[in-house]
């Protein structure tokens, strides 16, 4: 991938925000005018590049609000399971992962026991070309105190862990797509429909599932290939690195976050990671935050001393009010106009498609919490109210 793309920034949300929002229009440039915009809307049987990355992201829940932009711009993960250390499994005992996917951030903050009940714990950090391991959370940070170790050379290995999970996978294939990209834009706004090649990403059929390929920003040569399940869910991630092959499975999805939060985006239950055919992760959620909770990974001095001055990376800028167009037909007055008013994470009801179909319910009981898609009652008729007052239906 281009290392010099320009990323435009639809905002950078930093706290859990809910909105209770309806349908909007977006305001003419004299300020005394309002001229509304039908959002774009895949053909129940659409199989082109366009509709499939609106699916994609759509049915994984990441498109919302007025405009319907992808407003993941965080995401907190914890789970239970086993990751391999020593080439050998350890039991977690605590796995909580941490990403900031617009400033390229992870922090996995894990502790386990290997069979010979010997104890293991690190904080595998990664910002955007820089990595290293703290022993505190944030060490090394003011006066956070703590070690931090540079890791330069596992930098590839957790982008890749970041741009292969379930909602990296369809940003890094839209940020393929396009030259420019405007981050937390609706994919149903960047290019023509009926093309199954944009930019750098692709999209094939295999016995009736979408297999789109597409680079990996950051880990130069890397391709992706992912696939996706009947519901738009992505069910597998291929990654060809050099020498190695990374995949990543993953199923039983749901809305895994607290009962009280419940938002309708989904997260996988379940996850393989296999290097080389050989298993190093295997991982059964236990909660997430999909609510843009405050991430911030910044790189310590000592670390960024040690490794240097890396390649540059896309660099986000914020837009200011302007309208995120596809880039070849600014005019397109089809397509749902992506303002950038610096509230990518206001998560707003969502309107019904012809052929919406939900991720399955699944029994979170086993593991301590409510099922899934049981959002609070009187939320929900709030929700409906303010649907049917723009005339749209409930969802």
């Amino acid at each position: 991938m281009n290392a010099k793309k320009t990323i435009i920034a639809a905002g950078i949300a930093v706290g859990v925000t809910l909105v209770i929002g309806a349908a909007s229009t977006a305001s003419a440039q004299s300020g005394t005018e309002r001229e509304s915009f039908e959002p774009f809307t895949p053909a129940p049987d659409a199989t082109d590049l366009k509709s499939v990355l609106f699916n994609w992201m759509w049915h994984m829940g990441m498109l919302k609000g007025h405009d319907e932009r992808d407003v993941v711009a965080t995401l907190e993960y914890q789970g239970t399971g086993t990751l391999e250390v020593g080439g050998e499994p350890c039991a977690l005992t605590r796995y909580r992962v941490s990403t900031h996917y617009q400033s390229l951030a992870q922090r996995t903050d894990y502790a386990c026991t290997l069979s010979d009940g010997q104890e293991h714990s690190n904080i595998e950090v990664v910002s955007g070309l820089y990595a290293w391991d703290e022993d505190v959370r944030g060490a090394g940070i003011g006066r956070t105190g703590g070690q931090a170790t540079p890791r330069p050379e596992t930098v590839e290995e957790r982008l890749i862990r970041l741009w292969a999970s379930p909602q990296g996978a369809p940003k890094a294939a839209v940020a393929a797509s396009v030259e420019t990209f405007w981050l937390g834009a609706n994919p149903g706004t960047l290019f023509d429909d009926g093309i199954m090649e944009s930019g750098e990403t692709s999209l094939t059929w295999e016995s009736g599932q979408a297999v789109l390929t597409f680079p990996l920003i950051g880990v130069p040569g890397a391709m992706a290939t992912a696939t996706l399940d009947a519901l738009y869910m992505t069910e597998r991630v291929l990654v060809a690195h050099g020498d190695n092959t990374t995949e990543f499975n993953y199923g039983d999805y749901g809305d895994w976050n607290n009962p009280l939060h419940k938002i309708e985006v989904f997260h996988a239950g379940e996850t393989l990671e296999r290097l080389n055919g050989e298993v190093v992760r295997e991982l059964a959620t236990v909660e997430t935050e999909t609510g843009n909770v405050y991430v911030v990974a910044p790189v310590p001095a000592s670390v960024r001393a040690a490794i240097g001055e890396t390649a540059a990376l896309p660099r986000a800028r914020h837009g200011e009010g302007g309208t995120a167009r596809r880039h070849d037909r600014p005019d397109a007055a089809s397509q749902r106009q992506a303002r950038h008013d610096g509230r990518l994470g206001a998560f707003g009801p969502r309107r019904q498609l012809p052929d919406r179909r939900r991720a399955p319910l699944r029994p979170d009981t086993e593991r301590g919490m409510q099922p899934a898609h049981q959002p609070d009652r009187g939320l929900r008729a709030l929700r409906a109210v303010a649907l049917r007052r723009h005339g749209l239906p409930a969802v």
